[in-house]
């Protein structure tokens, strides 16, 4: 089935919107990725975009984001700085282990029978 993944939760001008879209269709993602705009994303940001409205203790669509990163890959120390920043935001918004690896890698790894 095909997964579309929307690129850096929609960036500041469509964040509503994509995180709307990857509640409701379960073929749909988001990526944490943004060249750098990734700092000005707090994990409260993140969990007001991607907490269940309904069911707010619930974090299941916070595993509808995927690892994504636009930085140089000549800057590694960039890298390293961003994934520190999406883990902070998922253990900040109370994923465990298991889901935090899912957003890291997991997911897109079984799409790809890795």
């Amino acid at each position: 089935k095909l997964k579309i993944v929307i690129a850096h939760l929609g960036t500041s001008f469509f964040r509503e919107q994509a995180s709307c879209m990857a509640k409701a269709f379960p073929n749909v993602y988001s990526d944490l990725a943004g060249s750098g705009a990734w700092k000005g994303l707090s994990p409260r940001d993140v969990g007001f975009y991607m907490r269940d409205s309904m069911d707010p203790g619930n974090p299941r669509y916070l595993t509808k984001l995927v690892f994504g990163s636009d930085c140089y890959v000549k800057y590694p120390e960039i890298q390293t700085e961003a994934i520190q920043h999406y883990l902070k935001i998922l253990n900040e918004n109370g994923l465990d282990r298991s889901a935090v690896d899912a957003v890291m890698g997991g997911t897109v790894s079984a799409w790809l029978g890795c």
